[in-house]
């Protein structure tokens, strides 16, 4: 394409928009809605660090002349950073101070209230103190008199246990021998129990291990066979190993074979790639970042906050 000094920028943006988009991004590695934004002049939509060499790659690239867009941007930068920095000043008005003064009124009656309330509790506690003093003097003298009554009653009763003791000590003799009878029996048939258990529990623990050992030899066989990216256009992929968090990273356009028997994370620059786990095809076309978590031999596309939780609060 031959530069042409005398073209209007329109006719740069319609020469650059006949060729497409798609076709752009894929010879610059440019974002396509970065394109789209440049061709349509949307500049609050761009970098301010990065428009201008997008700009200077295109005319590179197509040997176009975009100094007037060039231009347009900066004029566009810099107004949108004057309006920024413009400051406004106000000053508090009537109602303002009448808030403030409402305000001043309504803590010094809340600060009253609590002091006249305060100043009550201390008057009431002081009357109700000497009346406690009086009803608890009165309460112990009760006491008193009641504990009297008790002692003697127990002295008398106290008399009389003795002759009841030993009758009563005969009929408990009685009673331990046959308790101790028939604890033997109960620890017979105890003993016969635990024998049944303890042989119950070595066939069940052997059924177990069988069972353990049948599952161990299935579990190791590989979920799927091949796992493989295929990138449409030169591709950064990142790869996170999720049993040991060892990261691997490829910059290429050829394809990149991953092993289908661990679980992993990827990441990549872009999103113009399929991904083939065995003969099962999964397509992606994102211009921007795409995350992906690899597991128990499925695969899914992840948003950037399961992606760091996966990887230890790490982005990558």
């Amino acid at each position: 394409m031959d530069k042409k000094k005398n073209d209007t920028l329109d006719d740069v943006l319609k020469r650059l928009k006949e060729i497409g988009i798609k076709k752009i991004s894929s010879d610059t590695h440019i974002t396509e809605p970065n394109i789209e934004a440049i061709l349509n002049k949307e500049f609050d939509k761009l970098n301010p660090t990065k428009a201008i060499g997008f700009a200077k790659i295109l005319e590179r690239e197509y040997n176009v002349d975009l100094s007037v867009w060039r231009k347009e941007f900066k004029d566009y930068v810099n107004q949108t950073k004057k309006q920024q920095e413009h400051i406004f000043v106000t000053v508090p008005g009537e109602e303002e101070v009448e808030t403030k003064s409402g305000k001043l009124f309504l803590i010094i009656g809340a600060i009253a209230l609590v002091l006249i309330a305060y100043g009550t509790f201390i008057f009431f506690n002081s009357h109700s103190g000497v009346s406690n003093e009086n009803s608890n003097s009165s309460v112990v003298k009760e006491i008193k008199e009641e504990n009297k009554q008790e002692s003697l009653s127990k002295d008398e009763s106290n008399k009389e246990q003795p002759q009841n003791i030993l009758a009563s000590n005969s009929t408990i003799s009685d009673k331990n021998e046959s308790f101790q009878a028939k604890s033997e029996i109960v620890n017979e048939n105890n003993e016969t129990v635990v024998a049944e258990e303890n042989g119950s529990k070595a066939l069940l623990k052997e059924e177990n291990l069988t069972a353990f050992n049948e599952n161990n030899g299935t579990s190791k066989k590989a979920l799927h066979e091949s796992f493989v990216i295929v990138p449409r256009a030169k591709i950064w992929a990142g790869v996170i190993y999720l049993d040991d968090y060892k990261r691997k990273q490829f910059l290429t356009d050829k394809n990149i074979t991953l092993d289908p028997s661990r679980d992993f994370l990827i990441v990549t620059g872009h999103g113009k790639f399929d991904v083939y786990i065995d003969k099962e095809k999964y397509h992606y076309d994102d211009p921007l970042k795409v995350r992906l978590l690899y597991k128990d031999g499925d695969l899914e596309k992840i948003d950037a906050q399961m992606f760091k939780t996966m990887n230890r609060g790490k982005s990558w």
